[in-house]
């Protein structure tokens, strides 16, 4: 397996999408509806016929696997301890958003996000020589 100088793999996700913002006739507000989540990474299995392949040399930094961002627009409401929907407060800008319990505060809490994971995507598998 040979990659050439600038050989180059990409098994990364798509980054997600934003909804289209919409306008509240009732009150003229602008509102977004949810992101979809960003895509996740592919996998690269090298299948080597025999003991004697020699396994692919420098292939981790000949691949990338990242996953998708999921991207937030607009302003989430506010919550209290317990995870309740409060609303939103006077400070909060438009559009606004409904409650992704991935952010808190425009903070990622616990969504994979454009992570690195090559480490976990690659995989090397010998097939056994026939007699």
């Amino acid at each position: 397996m040979a990659f050439g100088l600038t050989g180059l793999i990409n098994l990364s996700g798509t980054t997600g999408l934003q909804g289209t913002v919409q306008s509240n006739w009732l009150d003229s507000k602008d509102f977004a509806p949810g992101s979809g989540a960003g895509g996740g990474q592919g996998a690269l299995l090298v299948i080597l016929d025999g003991g004697n392949s020699p396994p692919p040399q420098n292939v981790e930094n000949r691949f990338t696997a990242t996953t998708g961002a999921t991207p937030i627009q607009g302003t989430p409401p506010q919550t209290n301890f317990g995870g309740q929907v409060l609303g939103w407060d006077s400070g909060s800008t438009e559009p606004y958003t409904g409650f992704n319990a991935g952010y808190y505060l425009n903070e990622l809490q616990g969504i994979v996000n454009a992570e690195d994971r090559k480490k976990v995507s690659y995989q090397i598998l010998y097939l056994p020589e026939t007699t």
